[in-house]
């Protein structure tokens, strides 16, 4: 993970792991190794890949964007003398431990991919809430304002990619990266 990864880990979450090194902490880092070499050719949509924790991650490859669980690599394929490393941007952590929302994400964003509507489920009591979408260079797409707590976004005018959409509820603001096919 970038280092930006882990400063958007909740504090709480954070001390917790930090708290426990022999133990959780170890565990999420586990979480992030393979025991083999495994270059971004070799990877295929839905692949479970084993981690040295014990579990599974899953590969997602849309729109020519790669995904680990939650995560999107931003650089793949550094060769290190013991194997290749994948940048992502954001923590892995295993649901058996019960660190729920590591990411601090309120907001659920599906499907994802997506072609042509974006359905959200936001928080209870989010009446009001607004949305920006960006694309991956930063730049402003769409923005706007929900009305109910299952609402919905129309994205099939957007290009295909990645990007980022940023909901302000509740005075809380959470981001959750989709791919537009």
């Amino acid at each position: 993970p970038t280092d930006a990864a882990f400063v958007a880990v909740p504090t709480a979450t954070l001390n917790a792991l930090l708290a426990d090194p022999n133990g959780l902490l170890t565990d999420v880092l586990l979480h992030h190794v393979v025991g083999s070499t495994a270059f971004s050719s070799d990877l295929t949509n839905g692949q479970a890949v084993p981690t040295l924790f014990g579990d599974n991650v899953i590969v997602t490859i849309a729109g020519g964007v790669v995904s680990i669980d939650n995560a999107t690599v931003t650089v793949a394929d550094i060769e290190a003398t013991n194997g290749v490393v994948h940048v992502i941007d954001a923590v892995l952590v295993p649901a058996t431990l019960g660190l729920d929302n590591i990411n601090n994400s309120t907001i659920g964003v599906y499907p994802n991919p997506v072609s042509d509507v974006l359905r959200f489920n936001l928080g209870q009591n989010s009446t009001n809430a607004t949305y920006q979408v960006f694309n991956q260079t930063g730049s402003l797409v769409l923005s706007g304002q929900f009305n109910s707590n299952a609402s919905t976004l129309s994205v099939e005018d957007l290009q295909s990619g990645l990007y980022t959409v940023s909901v302000l509820e509740n005075n809380k603001m959470t981001s959750v990266r989709f791919v537009k096919n």
